[in-house]
């Protein structure tokens, strides 16, 4: 009997979570093709364009917890940095000797991230990120001067 004592009340709530929700495509997006056809890739591109879309009309991201609001704050503040240019041999060498106190970052003046790595160098974590900028530096093609745009 407990089932059916709580049946409208869980008919409300998915009621208002269908309304609630907010659908990621379009109806011409999926005309003509089943819905469990859609891609991952698909729906992250939709969901990209929906965050820019956001991002363009001034709301903030949805991010949830301490380090959501981490990432609002480097986003605000990195929002209002300029792009820099730097030399990706200088950069790459920086990295690979000074990457886990930040070096590359002072280069790049992006101070505020490279005084967190410097912070943060005994406990291995700028190591990591190390590698996951010379996974973003590597591919990038250099200008006729060896440049490049971060």
């Amino acid at each position: 009997m407990a089932k059916g004592k709580y049946r409208d009340k869980r008919d409300r709530a998915e009621q208002k979570r269908d309304k609630d929700m907010v659908w990621v495509f379009d109806k011409e997006d999926i005309k003509g093709r089943d819905p469990n056809e859609v891609t991952p890739a698909q729906l992250a591109d939709k969901d990209f364009e929906r965050q820019a879309a956001a991002n363009a009309a001034g709301e903030e991201d949805e991010v949830f917890g301490f380090w959501g609001k981490v990432y609002n704050l480097m986003n605000r503040y990195e929002a209002h940095m300029p792009h820099a240019s730097v030399n990706k041999r200088t950069y790459l060498i920086l990295l690979v000797l000074l990457g886990w106190a930040g070096g590359h970052r002072y280069y790049e003046r992006r101070w505020m991230l490279g005084l967190l790595y410097t912070v943060f160098c005994w406990t291995g974590l700028p190591l990591a990120m190390c590698v996951v900028d010379a996974m973003i530096i590597i591919p990038k093609k250099a200008d006729e001067n060896g440049r490049v745009t971060m």
